[in-house]
């Protein structure tokens, strides 16, 4: 099993290609173009989506509240990782569920 711990998974696919990769797992962060196209072939078996819009929302949330409701921020926020493989990375790649991921 080879872990990226980037979005770069891909480059890892472009230079293993023509080697005997059989038993080899590999796993990455985030659903960029090329790292799906990778899962979508198979070459990739898992990736990580660490939610970017969810992130971009709770900040500004925060913000929100902080400066018009004068609200404390709690100091630690976890936001839930996904893991995506082939047969549901469609469901991330679709606009439309946007609000489901918030």
């Amino acid at each position: 099993m080879c872990f990226v711990t980037t979005s770069k998974l891909h480059y890892l696919v472009k230079a293993l290609e023509g080697l005997p990769t059989n038993n080899l797992k590999l796993v990455g962060f985030d659903l960029i173009d090329e790292n799906i196209k990778y899962l979508n072939q198979e070459k990739i078996d898992f990736l990580i989506n660490q939610n970017p819009f969810r992130q971009g929302y709770q900040g500004v949330l925060n913000l929100f509240n902080h400066l018009v409701r004068k609200q404390t921020p709690v100091p630690l926020q976890n936001l839930p990782l996904d893991v995506v493989m082939k047969e549901n990375a469609v469901y991330y790649n679709t606009p439309t569920n946007l609000q489901f991921l918030i």
